[in-house]
């Protein structure tokens, strides 16, 4: 009886804070639609944000991404596809496919943690692969092509460096998180 107050409680939560997110997003959405000024405005002290524009999913849009739909974050795909749209691309000479190792030295509970973060470095790693396959094959179809001012080329480097963003930052937390659990001095 006890546990199942205790679940119906943190499901009340969880449903709360889900309230409590959309209500913000919805207050983030208005106050940057009422910001919204004059571009002609010549105080240099004021700031013009954009509004928020959002894209209603249209047939064409769907049939040319049909994941558009799904939940992002717990859509994932299966191994055996993973692997078949890595392993399709060739590792490109001179990318490091290759997340940093962590110190020898520490505890057992960073590495657990390490562990779990240097699989998905690995998994973003990867993700450079297909965008990396698409301009190489790209360049090779279309040898004209100026590899500078090109839309396909300008949106592959834009997802690789953000991509590398992110396996930045995860690098970042591990060494912090070593250095927190073993209580080193950061730098």
């Amino acid at each position: 009886m006890e546990e199942q107050l205790i679940q119906v409680i943190k499901d009340l939560t969880e449903k709360i804070n889900i309230l409590y997110m959309d209500r913000e997003r919805q207050v983030t959405q208005q106050t940057l639609q009422m910001e919204m000024q004059d571009p002609e405005c010549d105080d240099p002290h004021a700031r013009i944000k954009a509004p928020m524009v959002e894209v209603e999913s249209y047939p064409r849009l769907l049939e040319a991404i049909p994941s558009l739909e799904e939940d992002f974050f717990r859509n994932p795909i299966s191994e055996e596809e993973r692997k078949e749209i890595v392993y399709s691309c060739p590792k490109f000479l001179g990318m490091n496919y290759t997340p940093p190792p962590l110190n020898e030295a520490a505890p057992t509970s960073v590495r657990k943690m390490d562990l779990i973060l240097y699989g998905i470095q690995l998994s973003l790693v990867n993700l450079t692969r297909p965008i990396d396959q698409y301009v190489h094959d790209k360049l090779r179809r279309y040898p004209e092509t100026d590899p500078k001012d090109n839309e396909d080329s300008n949106f592959a480097v834009s997802m690789r460096e953000l991509i590398s963003d992110v396996a930045s930052t995860i690098t970042q937390t591990r060494i912090d998180n070593m250095y927190k659990t073993m209580e080193l001095p950061v730098y």
